[in-house]
């Protein structure tokens, strides 16, 4: 029985909160719950701030009955549990005070059991506490294990009124007999460990609002793995940097001192005299990880997984992963393995776990101990006999290569070959050839040498580098010493040489002798099939393809779907399958993915053109920093910048990169090279109107490609020829050349061709309309060219302009015809052009001429407008083809009986469409990344507001308020991802972007302020929210988002 003068009354009174609490937003949401459940329980560690954040919670919420019962005593009964919690409410609730005594008194002088006691403490609760109250317990943890106490409990709570809630926290488990019911019945709401354990994003959050710290993401990544969400040890920090303390300082013996003395403690002490905990503890804490079955074996007994539960309950720093695996917190285990240093013999444990790992074949766990027992022999023997488990293990591999002493590298040279393909495979592709030659320097045995030279054919075979050849002839020298699989593989090295030269034919032979399950034989077949143009074949070649990073014989196969959907004007899909298909964090395959996006931006030509060609040249500058080049990519980038000056530039460059792609194709005997740069040449020929070289060139491309057996080659050289024949008026000869052409596009399915934009055709399809409209009209191959046409919706057509049109409408509204820019002058009508504005705002329906008439003219009677409609439409009709005859047919504006609009899309590109077909696919795409990246291309689109200088137009501003409405959603979208991903300056850059539309947009501000002092340009931050303050409060006359004032607040403190 308590004894009323020892009674301490702070036990009943909410514990006052000196400092600033932070507002832990996931904790409150829970706690906002405790008023909808009889009982709730909250469970945490020590340093989790159970209560801590529950007072506070409380203080700023609960204005109703409170009621406060913290367990001092380690030892109480149920009785004076009982008698507490009777004091407690006598304490708070004065006007009951008499009845409460009276209860008391009655208990006192043994006229009441316990059980009726407390029935009639439920039957006053129920009568008199009719006020919503909750009632909190706090270190429960200290009567948990008392079992009377928890049968009275569960009394309790069984007879609780719906106004009555009871709030249990626990360091430890509450094992009350009723939980699963009370969970099932819905009586039970529980606040869990995990709630209150923080992630990066809280940990920012809680540092800034309590301590005005703001780390780097760098920094704070760091900071949280080695806390892994724990509070207290984040606290423990940040008041050392609040101090000045430098932030790697942070982490030394002092603060270690600290937790190791609050875990010893608070925890450890606890378990002086319970051996078998003690036991536990120090002998796995040689372990990295707890797997129930090899704690067993190491301590020799069988019941580890109960006693690791046991320790989990008693509030210990221990991690349930699986059913049967546990951790040990970061802190915790550095913290066992001081506090027990001395109990066991460290060594012998290792040896021992070495050995439990060694007999379960767990190869990860065995280095582990091997690194700790400092057995180099025994890790580069492991390296040798596993090495395809580190081949798919690099992260392993790279701590074992560098826990290894330069002694035993020069002792092992094969270690230089794991080291170059580790750094192979990280994209370090400079430092992994000089760790490959660093191993042919030092190999002495003829079985490691072969072994090593394979490997350095490998790495150029890899980047189609021609110094490959050289590493074949000294392979071919050691052929009688080869293992079997070295010579399948001496083999696939052979005839990979001969694909990437073009040497066609001389593969195939060598293909002969390697077997057909050998793995090669798939990737030699896609390379083969692309070369050649069988499309039908390569389409469904891929699906065979499996790849991981660095697991193909040539870098390109990553590439050739790309090249594939390229090469049949699949623009989009090309895209898709570079964010989607292409995942790999290695540097060297992430420049090749910016390569063909930009191939992709080109073919779009809506994007800076001159941006897209500097791109190109300064990835040849980098190429050409290379040791070995990747020749192909630089075949790649010198075709494009040929092509480019052909279609979009200067074509004396074009001919000048050409013929410096044509030396190099010649001086390597090339033929796959001969053949492209040749047909390059005739393409700036023909662009320079130089018809009769162009022609010449073409031809001899032509011969190329038959001697490489190359349909696609053939096919493109066929084309271009075709078109020179067109355009010298040489019909005869054309229609010769055009109808092989059109055979040879039936059988391999070159059809997209001849209607999109495609890798080694036309930039603008439209060019080719003629020469289909003209080989109709000569009787050739009619039936093929009229299924052509039905793709496009040109059945009907009889003639073309030989160009489409591109509309760029987003900052203002430009027009080429072709490449042609419509200047200003140009449109000598005004109405004209919102003529051509109205159709643009309506592209995808037809619009009637009476409603044309009421939005142009709304003064004009309807015959008056009528006959201004027929001018004006003919004014526009030759803006868009000046050379078309007064009685043709107008390509680009459709007529249906009254209703007007833009021709088929086939014949025109559009800004918009491609800004709203980007959003839509990002979208509809569920990985964020990619949705991401859609996004971007979008507002890359998006030059300033849609044609922002006509202002006059209500169709026109419409449709520029909608526009602006997407763009600033996906850009606030952008925005947050930015920001989140820690890429400050893209944030910037999206932020400005935003604020240059629309100059009041609050959370632009904000991100740009917070990004600006995350990079440490505090200045900048503040610059920028001055300028926010003066458009806000001046310009609007408004208040300041309280958001920005307060981080304002936060940096200039």
């Amino acid at each position: 029985m308590i004894d009323n003068k020892l009674i301490l009354k702070s036990q009943y009174i909410l514990p006052k909160i000196k400092n600033k609490v932070w507002k832990n937003k996931k904790l409150w949401l829970k706690y906002s719950f405790i008023k909808e459940f009889p009982m709730t329980i909250i469970r945490g560690r020590l340093g989790t701030g159970k209560t801590t954040t529950l007072v506070d919670y409380l203080e700023k919420n609960w204005d109703q009955e409170l009621y406060y019962y913290s367990i001092k005593e380690d030892n109480i009964d149920e009785i004076n549990f009982c008698l507490h919690i009777l004091e407690c409410l006598k304490y708070n609730k004065s006007h009951q005070k008499e009845e409460l005594n009276n209860l008391i008194q009655k208990f006192n002088q043994e006229k009441l059991s316990l059980d009726r006691l407390l029935k009639l403490l439920n039957t006053l609760i129920d009568k008199e506490f009719i006020d919503q109250s909750i009632f909190v317990i706090d270190n429960f943890d200290k009567v948990s294990a008392n079992r009377n106490i928890l049968k009275l409990l569960v009394k309790f709570i069984e007879a609780l009124p719906a106004s009555f809630h009871l709030v249990v926290v626990s360091r430890k488990k509450v094992p009350l007999a009723k939980l699963s019911y009370w969970k099932i019945v819905g009586k039970l709401f529980e606040v869990k460990e995990e709630d209150f354990l923080l992630n990066n994003q809280q940990v920012d959050n809680f540092l800034a609002s309590t301590y005005n710290l703001l780390l780097s993401a760098d920094k704070l990544k760091k900071l949280n793995k080695w806390a892994e969400g724990w509070i207290a040890a984040i606290d423990l920090v940040a008041r050392r940097l609040k101090k000045g303390d430098h932030f790697e300082d942070c982490f030394d013996k002092n603060t270690s001192k600290l937790i190791f003395d609050y875990f010893q403690y608070d925890l450890v002490d606890d378990l002086e005299e319970e051996t078998v905990y003690n036991d536990f503890l120090s002998k796995t804490r040689v372990l990295k990880d707890l797997d129930v079955s090899i704690c067993n074996q190491l301590l020799e007994i069988n019941n580890s997984q109960q006693l690791l539960e046991e320790l989990i309950d008693k509030g210990f720093f221990i991690e349930r992963i699986e059913q049967r695996e546990y951790r040990y917190h970061n802190i915790f285990h550095s913290f066992l393995e001081n506090y027990f240093v001395n109990s066991y013999n460290e060594q012998n444990l290792h040896i021992k776990a070495k050995d439990i790992y060694l007999k379960e074949d767990n190869l990860e766990k065995l280095i582990y101990h091997s690194m700790r027992l400092e057995l180099e022999e025994d890790l580069v023997e492991l390296l040798q006999v596993k090495e395809e488990f580190f081949k798919r293990k690099l992260d392993l591999l790279e701590k074992v290569l560098e826990f290894l002493s330069e002694d035993i590298f020069n002792r092992y040279p094969i270690l230089y070959i794991y080291k170059g393909d580790l750094l192979f495979n990280k994209g370090r592709i400079k430092l992994a050839l000089k760790s490959y030659q660093k191993a042919e320097k030092n190999s002495i045995e003829l079985e490691e040498r072969i072994e090593i030279i394979f490997r350095l054919a490998k790495y150029y075979i890899f980047f189609t580098s021609n110094k490959l050849k050289g590493y074949l002839d000294k392979l071919d020298n050691y052929k009688d010493h080869f293992s079997q699989s070295q010579e399948k593989k001496f083999l696939a090295y052979k005839a990979g040489y001969y694909i990437y030269n073009g040497h066609i034919n001389k593969a195939r032979e060598v293909l002969k002798s390697l077997d057909h399950d050998h793995s090669f034989h798939v990737e030699a077949k896609i390379h083969l099939n692309a070369i050649k143009g069988k499309f039908i074949a390569l389409d469904t070649a891929f699906l065979d393809l499996e790849i991981d990073d660095f697991s193909c014989v040539f870098l390109y196969t990553y590439f050739v779907p790309i090249f594939y959907f390229l090469s049949t004007g699949e623009i989009l899909k090309a895209e898709k399958y570079i964010l989607e298909g292409i995942r790999s964090d290695n540097l060297v395959i992430k420049s090749l993915k910016d390569y063909f996006l930009l191939n992709i931006s080109e073919f779009l030509d809506f994007y800076d053109l001159n941006i897209v060609k500097n791109k190109y040249l300064s990835l040849i500058e980098e190429l050409d920093k290379l040791p070995f080049g990747i020749p192909w990519f630089r075949f790649q980038l010198i075709y494009k910048l040929s092509l480019w000056e052909a279609f979009y530039g200067i074509t004396e460059d074009g001919l000048k990169y050409g013929a410096k792609g044509l030396k190099d194709s010649f001086d390597n005997n090339n033929n796959l090279g001969k053949c492209t740069f040749l047909r390059c040449m005739g393409v700036n020929l023909y662009f320079k109107n130089d018809f009769k070289k162009a022609k010449i060139f073409f031809k001899k491309s032509i011969n190329v490609a038959k001697i490489i057996n190359s349909k696609i080659h053939l096919f493109y050289a066929l084309l271009w020829s075709a078109l020179s024949e067109y355009k010298s008026d040489n019909i005869k000869v054309f229609k010769d050349v055009f109808q092989k052409a059109l055979q040879l596009a039936q059988e391999e399915g070159y059809d997209n061709i001849f209607l999109r934009a495609t890798l080694f055709g036309v930039r603008d399809p439209n060019l080719l309309l003629p020469l289909l409209l003209k080989s109709r009209e000569l009787n050739l191959e009619v039936d093929y060219i009229n299924a052509l046409l039905e793709k496009i919706d040109a059945n009907e057509l009889e003639r073309a302009p030989g160009y489409g049109l591109k509309v760029e409408s987003f900052g203002g509204l430009k027009l080429y015809r072709g490449r042609e820019e419509v200047k200003e002058s140009q449109w000598r009508r005004k109405k004209a052009k919102e003529l051509f504005e109205l159709l643009l705002v309506n592209s995808n329906s037809m619009i009637h001429r009476n409603q044309i008439s009421s939005l142009l003219w709304p003064n004009k009677d309807q015959e008056d407008a009528e006959n201004i409609f027929y001018v004006t439409l003919n004014s526009l009709n030759k803006v868009l083809e000046p050379e078309r005859e007064s009685d043709q047919d107008s390509y680009f504006i459709e007529s249906n009986g009254s209703y007007y609009g833009l021709n088929n899309s086939f014949s025109y590109s559009y800004d918009v469409e491609l800004f709203e077909e980007f959003i839509s696919k990002g979208r509809s795409s569920k990985e964020e990344i990619v949705r991401i990246s859609y996004y971007q291309r979008a507002i890359d689109l998006y030059k300033g507001d849609y044609i922002r200088d006509c202002l006059h137009l209500d169709f026109v501003n419409q449709e520029r308020d909608r526009l602006k409405i997407l763009f600033l959603n996906i850009c606030s979208e952008l925005l947050l991802y930015y920001y989140k991903e820690d890429k400050y300056r893209k944030t910037i850059k999206i932020a400005d972007k935003i604020l240059d539309i629309d100059n009041y947009y609050e959370d632009a501000y904000f991100h740009k302020i917070k990004s600006y002092h995350k990079l440490g340009l505090r200045n900048f931050a503040i610059e920028t929210y001055r300028e926010y303050k003066d458009i806000i409060s001046n310009e609007l006359n408004i208040t300041v988002d309280k958001r920005i004032e307060d981080y304002y607040k936060l940096i200039t403190n």
